[in-house]
């Protein structure tokens, strides 16, 4: 049985750069999706040495789809957190998994400036290739 990864990369050897993803105005070609998927697999395995689960906190675009596959590649376990949950579910979901590592975009990072329940996130910007750790206490 062929993984969800394999079968993009087949795909991406084939088309590279056929559209992979679009969603309001951001699109990613195979290759750039994998580029993009890749590069930010290795930041997060770089930075989560306990390989601590990951919560992922973005909008629905194809930058969540680029992170779900990164995660994929890392090969740690993975939450979806959903935007529009009350800060206090979010706090019992991410006690739970006892402090996962969080990827966030940059238009929901505001959201986590005032919570206290998580040793740091990923802040990744990847229409201009930033990936940084951000402490607590934004």
């Amino acid at each position: 049985m062929e993984s969800i990864l394999m079968k993009i990369e087949e795909t991406a050897a084939l088309y590279p750069s056929k559209e992979a993803v679009v969603s309001e105005g951001l699109s990613y070609t195979y290759e750039d999706l994998l580029l993009s998927a890749k590069a930010l697999a290795s930041h997060l395995v770089s930075v989560n040495e306990s390989n601590k689960p990951i919560a992922l906190y973005m909008s629905k675009t194809p930058r969540e789809i680029v992170a779900m596959l990164a995660v994929l590649y890392s090969g740690v376990p993975y939450v979806v957190l959903d935007i529009a949950s009350p800060t206090d579910r979010l706090s019992v979901i991410l006690e739970t998994l006892d402090h996962p590592l969080v990827v966030s975009d940059q238009e929901n990072l505001v959201a986590f400036q005032k919570e206290k329940a998580f040793d740091g996130i990923i802040m990744w910007t990847p229409c201009q290739g930033h990936i940084k750790k951000k402490p607590l206490g934004l």
